[in-house]
């Protein structure tokens, strides 16, 4: 119910704030394949608009060089986010996230500085234990339930799918969701500018700080893997790093 309570704040906290930029995502994650993450992204694209939506998979886009026409949208929509620690285009979406100005550029134009009125909502099939220790820019909310495609309650979630679904094609059914999150008061302590993770915290945000691995650790970790060295003595250790 908390978890629940807090997307519905950032959701209705960036309608209500067009204008404005939260400082924290949201990232949709299950271990299973079809629990509702793509219906619940295309809840999120009516309510702000398709024209006023980019939505892509992964990160190749907005984290690319020519990412002005994504950067215009006020939603943007990551799918299949898959990211290794301290990796370039991490870095880049979490400087999209906090930053209120970039520079970008379009093809055949100029690089320009703009300012930035983006919030982003990921989603993920791979546990993101790239969030290090102590980050505040990513809300991960599990979404798993038994009613994935080959769950034992997949039939009534499809059910309830379709249903969104059809809802989602009537523009009086969307006003009216539209209307409850733009009069929606939120909770006391929700703060769009600020995530304190250790109050705020989901279950799955406290077991990823649990099992963390620092970045360095992760990265030696690849390019040993890289380098075939799967037993080494510790001078040679020091000569590698």
């Amino acid at each position: 119910e908390d978890e629940r309570c807090r997307v519905l704040d950032w959701l209705a906290w960036c309608l209500q704030n067009e204008s404005k930029k939260p400082n924290w995502a949201i990232m949709l994650y299950s271990q299973a394949k079809g629990t509702g993450k793509s219906t619940l992204c295309n809840i999120a694209t009516r309510l702000f608009g398709e024209e006023n939506t980019a939505r892509q998979n992964n990160l190749e886009k907005v984290a690319g060089k020519f990412n002005g026409p994504m950067l215009n949208s006020k939603l943007i929509i990551s799918e299949e986010v898959e990211l290794r620690p301290g990796s370039d285009a991490g870095n880049k979406l979490k400087t999209l996230i906090t930053e209120s100005t970039t520079t970008t550029e379009h093809k055949g134009r100029d690089v320009e500085r703009i300012r930035l009125h983006s919030c982003f909502l990921l989603t993920s099939n791979h546990l993101p234990s790239w969030i290090e220790a102590g980050e505040r820019r990513f809300y991960v909310v599990d979404v798993g339930h038994e009613g994935h495609a080959s769950g034992p309650k997949s039939e009534g979630f499809t059910k309830i799918v379709r249903a969104v679904e059809t809802a989602l094609k009537d523009d009086e059914k969307v006003a009216a969701f539209y209307s409850f999150l733009m009069c929606r008061e939120l909770s006391p302590d929700f703060d769009a500018m600020t995530l304190n993770v250790a109050i705020h915290g989901t279950e799955l945000m406290r077991r990823l700080q649990a099992n963390q691995v620092p970045a360095t650790t992760q990265q030696l970790a690849e390019y040993l893997g890289r380098e075939e060295a799967i037993a080494i003595t510790e001078q040679d250790l020091r000569i590698y790093v």
